[in-house]
């Protein structure tokens, strides 16, 4: 009994599954690159002392290794990176959309309050004395500008020696050279610096400003010449202002990421250019609605992308469909061929054939006028824009609804057909009360997610017309032939006034929620998802 045991025992561990040795060679380099990327991003996050982020990386890093060094939870290995991936790549980016719908995030607001303070503290100044500098080192290497004061007749009044402590005046350091010419002699002590060296260093940002006073400094513009400046915005952390030194007017925080108050030569309320991101609740959501630049244009751009995603379905539909009964007859000659001809426009790339028909469509050289003899405008007048469009989306769409059409017709049962003419029912009825219903049912699905598709098909607009052409007289930043998405990117990037993702993202929220709404109920209306269990 006990040697019946031990055999039993050697079996199963002769057939017990042997680690492949390159298996874990691969499995450790792996996770050594995992592990290096990672320690390297921490390192950087923590100088940027960015906390949270590192902490979660750390976490993370922990829990990948342990997943792999160890021998249990096989199944979340091969989980784990399409969890990942997915959460990366799909659900991230919705949850940032989401966020940033409810923020102000906009040009002139990407940046936080401190970084926008330190922003119009550095930028604003009035501009006083300029001075011919020399920017050299002294005997322990310090780094210092030897500066020269000169009157209007051009004879230098002051000489002096700046750090970042503050200014020294010193005696006369300027002689005329063999051209007649004032030439900067470094005092004992100091070594000149080359001025490409010194070019260097001032784009790299290391030039330091001397101090006057609490407002008042000299910085260097070029390697021989500096101004005396005054801060134009000087900042009150207690108070939360900014005070503007030219005429003292006090700017306050507006609470919308802004620092508010009246202009000096108009005395006229004044917003300062650099602002910050804050929450802004459904600000973005109510001025769709509330304000007509906004809700004026979107009604009609609505419009037209219901029509235009409704048309599109409808004449690709149409006519994939009758090309696919008319090659659907089993003994026509060269129907291969033919059909193989028919998916061109759907096997060559989108954007290469828009391109294409841009130029074909062009009113002025394009082909289609040209061999034709007309002078129609099909780019350049709102009407015939849209007729552009849907036609082009037609020759592009009607392909694939034809494979799918040609698909389904061979999969309807000739029995029916045939039982439904025995009964007297002629072709026309045939089509119309056996045919199109099953037909229907198998692309039912289908025909739902193109008007999704087309709904959101921002390509065909953008490469084609970009929207265009403008509507006369209207200030907005939607053209004659703009759906809902091209609409939204131009208010993300040209709506007149900066980018304004923000509101961007709210429409994209929005827009969400409509099409998935038609979608929903055009499914329900044609019983599509239980046709197909």
């Amino acid at each position: 009994m006990s040697h019946s045991t031990e055999s039993q025992a050697t079996d199963v561990e002769l057939h017990k599954p042997r680690k492949s040795v390159l298996g874990l060679v691969v499995k450790y380099i792996l996770l050594g690159l995992i592990d290096s990327i990672g320690g390297y991003a921490v390192f950087l996050m923590v100088a940027a002392s960015l906390w949270i982020p590192a902490v979660v990386l750390v976490a993370s890093l922990i829990g990948i290794n342990w997943l792999y060094l160890t021998e249990r939870a096989v199944p979340l290995k091969y989980l784990l990176p399409g969890t990942v991936t997915m959460a990366v790549f799909a659900v991230l980016p919705i949850v940032y959309t989401v966020y940033i719908a409810f923020t102000n995030y906009s040009t002139g607001h990407v940046l936080s309050k401190e970084e926008a303070i330190a922003a119009i503290s550095n930028e604003g100044y009035t501009d006083y004395d300029a001075f011919t500098v020399q920017v050299a080192d002294d005997s322990s290497g310090k780094r210092v500008y030897l500066l020269e004061r000169f009157n209007a007749e051009g004879s230098a009044v002051a000489s002096y020696v700046g750090d970042e402590a503050g200014l020294t005046e010193v005696t006369e350091r300027y002689v005329l050279n063999e051209a007649n010419q004032y030439e900067p002699i470094p005092p004992a002590g100091y070594t000149a610096v080359d001025s490409a060296e010194v070019d260097k260093w001032l784009s790299s940002g290391k030039a330091f400003r001397v101090p006057l006073t609490d407002i008042r400094y000299i910085q260097l513009d070029t390697a021989n010449l500096a101004y005396e400046r005054e801060q134009r915005w000087v900042y009150d952390k207690k108070a939360d202002t900014f005070t503007d030194t030219s005429c003292g007017n006090v700017f306050k925080d507006n609470g919308h990421g802004n620092f508010v108050g009246k202009e000096c030569e108009f005395n006229e309320p004044f917003s300062l250019e650099k602002g910050w991101m804050v929450g802004v609740g459904f600000e973005n959501f109510l001025k769709v609605f509330n304000n007509p630049r906004y809700s004026e244009p979107m009604a009609r751009v609505f419009i037209w992308t219901v029509v235009y995603a409704g048309s599109s379905v409808f004449l690709t539909f149409t006519i994939g469909m009758l090309v696919a009964f008319l090659f659907n007859v089993p003994t026509m000659r060269g129907r291969k061929l033919y059909r193989g001809l028919l998916i061109i426009p759907y096997a060559v790339p989108g954007f290469l054939s828009l391109l294409v028909w841009r130029g074909l469509l062009n009113p002025d050289w394009g082909a289609v006028n040209t061999l034709l003899g007309l002078e129609i405008p099909w780019l350049t007048d709102p009407t015939w824009a849209k007729v552009s469009i849907l036609l082009v989306n037609t020759w592009l769409g009607f392909p694939y609804m034809f494979l799918v059409a040609t698909g389904a017709l061979q999969a309807i049962p000739a029995e029916l057909k045939e039982a439904a003419s025995v009964d007297g029912a002629n072709r026309m009825q045939i089509f119309r009360n056996v045919t199109l219903p099953l037909l229907l049912v198998a692309v039912g699905p289908l025909l739902v997610g193109s008007f999704s598709y087309n709904f959101n098909n921002f390509n065909q607009v953008y490469l084609l017309t970009g929207g265009g052409p403008e509507i006369a007289n209207q200030n907005t930043a939607a053209g004659a032939t703009d759906i809902l998405i091209s609409y939204t990117y131009k208010l993300a990037f040209f709506s007149g006034a900066g980018n304004n993702y923000g509101l961007a993202s709210a429409v994209s929220i929005m827009l969400f929620f409509i099409v998935g709404g038609m979608a929903f109920w055009s499914f329900r209306r044609s019983k599509a998802l239980e046709n197909m269990s």
